[in-house]
């Protein structure tokens, strides 16, 4: 079971569904919304969200290492965005996300989010699809969206 709270859906056609969603404090981001997603089928979806952070891991693609270089803070975070997907790699459910945070002097950091522990609340709006999004190695070297006849 997920602490994530349906606040309201929506069924935009005979395929395609919205909801918008909160997530309580001290939950973990990405588990969580997997979780939801496990839960109710979602195999491509697309997401943004806002609320508050206390712990973020994000990093950065290094092209010439061909690796993220992850950094984490741990202080009052304002989730000023969040965007992403939701797909499969390998048969993995998993999330590509992407994420930007308000320090307290108002300054910004952001880049690919692998986690985030929530504080306050995290809103969350997430359209599925009804397809499954495949992630397949790149020519640049990342798994990237694969259009579902792609082989």
């Amino acid at each position: 079971m997920t602490p994530i709270e349906i606040i309201h859906h929506q069924t935009k056609s005979k395929s395609s569904e919205s909801y918008t969603l909160r997530l309580p404090p001290d939950n973990e981001y990405i588990t969580e919304l997997l979780k939801f997603c496990k839960l109710k089928g979602i195999k491509a979806a697309w997401f943004n969200a806002l609320g508050g952070a206390k712990r973020v891991e994000v990093g950065r693609f290094n092209f010439k290492a061909m690796k993220y270089e992850p950094h984490t803070y741990e202080e009052d975070l304002e989730i000023t965005s969040i965007a992403g997907n939701v797909g499969l790699q390998d048969g993995k459910l998993i999330t590509h996300t992407h994420a930007q945070f308000a320090r307290a002097d108002l300054s910004v950091i952001g880049g690919h989010l692998s986690s985030l522990i929530v504080q306050g609340t995290c809103e969350i709006y997430l359209t599925t699809f009804p397809t499954e999004f495949q992630r397949t190695r790149g020519t640049v070297g990342l798994k990237l969206l694969t259009p579902p006849d792609a082989k």
